[in-house]
């Protein structure tokens, strides 16, 4: 057969939001597979099953979506499944990685998903699966659709087919692509396959003789392999002839040189059953077409799906195939982050591409000893979960992924390393004009700071090479950017400072298409979430602070959907979904209800959407409720000239140990404001809803655009949201003063459980009272009185009586203490990792918390240097002495700390920023 090159790709895997991510979590011998937290478990409807499995595989952001830049309406986003969706975007992501997006070449798109379990999960549940038949749910759901939106939406003018045979789906579209592409109806080809399972997260019931595992462990010819995890995910490649690869000057990863494909027929023991024979068909089909010596074979990426059956089957069959003389490494990526369905093909293919790209072969892991049912050692098989394998880099490899369907249509690839591309020799002294573009200017900025950080951690890549693959492979919108540069070096900075020209992209060059960050998508959360019980009213004087225009919308979408029983966006029109005058009545009544407000009944004649009339309640709610910012104390003040610097409390909301910091500072000129808890307001927020009420807070106090934030442990990570917040609003942080805050990878997705709060927080108070110096106490055995109390406010008073509390005390002040600082630390649990822009001082404890802390709060040991991670600004380290708690309790360390965070203060003192 004809070979064909892969020369883009892309994906959503379990914490990977990218092939490359996916990669470097198989080198580093990662699985992905955690158990459910305590809130997924209460919603997962195999909850109350006698063989509930509370494991999962999933992603991270299924429902965010780009509607602006794929021309969705939100109402048309919100009722298509996720697996549509993330397709679309890993095919545009595909097309841009691959610099074919502007082709005029005919493009055709192969891809496979899952059944939509989101039509029923979400949509059914939120909508009642009564409903007439709604044929736009209908074609956003049903897996006829996935390939053509993606025709229709990125204009594709190649056949579009929507491949379905199982597990093996979208090797079985790899195919199809081939042979269309031999076959001229296209000249490049999207191949590719999605399948997540709704609802997200749940786990599943394991039933005697399923192929589900028991254990909840998947473990691939393993001896104590007992079956698959279900995982979700998505992979799409782009291919084309790989001659003409070469002549375009792509970016190869691999090339496809061998594909075989059969279909088991009966010759099995059930429809559902492997077979050897038909499995050995495709392999022997594909090493035929390939034309290679089987011996060559560096790596074959297996089925592999840890069954007590399909394991050995699939031993034979390769033994039986290849017939192999020496030993030959398998794997199966399954093991890491589990069979991903109709997607599960592609993924295999990805990590053998990226295999031969790199030159390296990840470890397995779930691997101990060999399941004596599999005779790998006398196939000449063997599974290496010891280290990394190094491949030769001058001379070709060659890797071959297999994907068996249930069904029984397999297919098994060959895939080669590309050692013929040529390496043009660009002109290092010639000045090249770059382009950057995007749809908004918050993603075109987002972009630049995303390639800035990518040239600098890639400094080798050629200008030349950057310059041809932007210009002519990237999309051109109107909102732009161009640079004038005539090294990377010089370009990345300029992209730092948005040093820009108005001289036109050149577009002559002698360089190639190279891998470079594509698009950075502007992505709002669009979901059917299943009905609850709803809200009755909105209370001003509580809720007011946590409400900003967008959680008005939505409360407006849902007053409307429940009046009008329609789908409902932000720009629905109240008149052409058929309202009327009687109906308006009705709407503006809810609608008034639930704000506590009073809106006249002729008011959607002026402002028919939510959007428009969100801001309307907006306003009203403001006019009925100032900002109340009781919780704001200054604790130093040099008057309305000097520099404000704000600092947020720690997880239990008091800022008694400000007042303590501020109270070792001599000499300052500026005005330290320190921000507690709000009263009266549910503690149940999230970082983003507290940022909110902060950010306008901070407003009122101070009218200028430049802020000074900070704030000790979750005070730090709440200061991040903060900065986050102002700089989409155009304002600028010029630092962020944080107190021993932990980055966000420090807290597990693993929700510890309400016993675990009770055990660490009398730990945490008595740390912070007694003003200790003594980090070698034992904790544990210390509090060993309290084992068995499973009441705060019993607790407190039970440490009163052994004198770790003073009983002057109040206990309801601890017992607040206690409820704000469990739901803060919950928060920590899903705040955001996105990047913001300014600088960072990190005041680090040079000791860790006990260790029972730890463990108890399922939280992970993390450097403060990690913090680089989530700021494109420069990031400091400042040791202190002292743990977590001590370095702000003890006298001794604080007054250590108070002096460096005095020093840092007087060059910020300096820094000569509008005022």
């Amino acid at each position: 057969m004809s070979k064909f090159a892969i020369i883009g790709m892309a994906g959503r895997f379990p914490e990977a939001d990218t092939p490359d991510e996916l990669f470097e979590n198989l080198l580093k011998g990662k699985s992905s597979f955690r158990p459910l937290t305590t809130e997924e478990i209460e919603n997962s409807p195999y909850s109350r099953d006698n063989n509930f499995v509370p494991i999962t595989s999933t992603l991270k952001n299924v429902y965010g979506f780009d509607n602006e830049l794929f021309k969705m309406s939100g109402s048309e986003a919100k009722i298509t499944d996720p697996q549509q969706r993330i397709f679309l975007k890993c095919c545009y992501e595909a097309l841009e990685d691959s610099s074919e997006i502007n082709s005029n070449k005919r493009i055709g798109v192969f891809g496979s998903s899952a059944q939509s379990s989101y039509l029923i999960s979400n949509i059914f549940a939120s909508r009642g699966i009564d409903n007439r038949f709604d044929y736009s749910t209908f074609i956003g759901n049903e897996t006829d659709f996935n390939a053509t939106r993606v025709s229709y939406k990125l204009n594709l003018n190649g056949p579009s087919l929507s491949i379905q045979s199982g597990c093996s789906s979208a090797l079985v579209a790899l195919n199809e692509a081939c042979q269309n592409i031999n076959c001229g109806t296209c000249d490049i080809a999207l191949v590719g396959g999605v399948s997540i399972t709704f609802p997200l997260a749940s786990g599943y019931s394991y039933n005697e003789g399923s192929t589900f595992s028991k254990s909840g462990q998947l473990r691939p010819f393993d001896e104590s392999a007992d079956g698959m995890i279900k995982g979700d995910g998505c992979g799409v490649i782009v291919i084309k002839p790989y001659d003409e690869a070469l002549k375009d000057q792509n970016n190869i990863y691999a090339v496809i040189s061998g594909v075989g494909i059969s279909n088991d027929g009966n010759s099995k023991v059930g429809y559902t059953a492997p077979s050897i024979r038909g499995e050995k068909e495709a392999i022997l089909m594909a090493i035929k077409n390939s034309k290679i010596n089987p011996e060559d074979i560096s790596y074959i990426e297996t089925h592999g799906t840890g069954t007590k059956i399909g394991d050995p089957i699939e031993a034979r069959a390769l033994f039986q195939s290849y017939n192999f003389k020496t030993p030959h490494q398998i794997g199966s990526v399954k093991a890491n982050i589990g069979h991903l369905d109709t997607a599960s093909g592609i993924v295999g293919l990805i990590k053998g591409a990226l295999i031969l790209k790199n030159s390296v072969i990840p470890k397995s892991i779930g691997f101990n000893s060999e399941n004596p049912q599999a005779n790998l050692k006398k196939y000449n098989l063997y599974v290496n979960s010891q280290e990394n394998t190094n491949l030769p880099t001058e001379s070709k490899n060659y890797v071959a992924v297999s994907s068996f369907g249930i069904g029984g249509t397999n297919v098994h690839v060959i895939l080669e390393s590309d050692i013929f591309s040529s390496d043009y020799q660009s002109n290092k002294e010639k000045t090249y004009t770059v382009q950057i573009s995007a749809k908004n200017e918050k993603s075109l900025d987002d972009y630049r700071y995303k390639l800035a950080d990518y040239l600098e951690k890639n400094p080798d890549i050629e200008l030349s090479d950057i310059a041809r693959t932007l210009n002519m492979g990237r999309k051109h919108y109107k909102n732009r950017y161009n640079f004038v540069a005539n090294s990377t070096k010089e370009l990345r900075n300029k992209l730092i400072s948005k040093d820009t020209t108005e001289m036109d992209p050149d577009h002559e060059y002698v360089g190639k298409f190279v891998k470079l960050p594509t698009y950075s998508f502007y992505e709002k959360n669009f979901s059917m979430i299943p009905k609850k019980k709803a809200i009755v009213s909105i209370d001003p004087k509580r809720r007011w602070n946590s409400l900003n225009e967008e959680k008005i919308i939505e409360e407006l979408c849902r007053v409307w959907e429940q009046e009008l029983d329609e789908i409902v966006s932000e720009d629905s029109d109240f008149f052409e979904l058929n309202g009327d005058s009687l109906l308006g009545i009705g709407v503006i009544e809810s609608i008034n209800k639930t704000f506590n407000i009073d809106l006249g009944s002729d008011m959607l004649i002026s402002y028919p959407t939510p959007k428009k009339l969100a801001k309307v309640v907006y306003e009203r709610l403001k006019e009925n409720t100032e900002v109340d910012t009781s919780n704001i104390h200054c604790l130093y003040k040099k008057g309305s000239g000097a520099k404000n610097l704000f600092l947020i409390h720690p997880a239990g909301g008091s800022i008694f140990c400000f007042k303590d910091l501020v109270h070792n500072i001599t000499n300052s000129n500026m005005n330290i404001y320190a921000i507690s808890f709000p009263k009266n307001i549910d503690s149940q927020l999230t970082i983003s809803e507290l940022a909110d009420i902060y950010v306008k807070q901070i407003k009122k106090i101070q009218k200028d655009d430049h802020f000074l934030l900070g704030g000790y442990s979750f005070g730090g990570n709440v200061a991040i949201e903060i900065a986050r917040k102002l700089e989409e609003d155009n304002k600028r942080v010029d630092k962020i003063l944080m107190i021993d805050s932990l980055t966000p990878n420090a807290y597990s997705d693993d929700r510890p459980s309400r016993d675990s709060y009770l055990k660490i927080f009398p730990m945490a108070i008595h740390l912070m009272l007694t003003k200790s110096n003594d980090s070698s106490l034992d904790l544990a055995k210390e509090f060993k009185y309290l084992e068995g109390i499973d009441d705060i406010e019993k607790i407190i008073i039970k440490m009163k009586e052994q004198g770790d509390i003073h009983k002057n005390i109040d206990n309801h002040y601890l017992v607040n203490i206690f409820t704000v600082w469990e739901n803060n630390h919950l928060a920590l649990l899903s705040q955001s990792e996105k990047s913001v822009h300014t600088d960072i001082t990190i005041f680090s404890a040079d000791s860790d918390m006990p260790d029972i802390m730890y463990s108890s709060l399922k939280m992970n040991k993390t450097k403060s240097e990690e913090w680089a991670n989530y700021s494109f600004g420069e990031v400091n380290v400042v040791r202190i002495p002292g743990n977590h708690f001590t370095c702000m309790s003890n006298p001794e360390k604080l007054s250590i700390l108070a002096k460096k965070f005095e020093e840092i203060l007087e060059d910020l003192e300096d820094n000569d920023f509008k005022k």
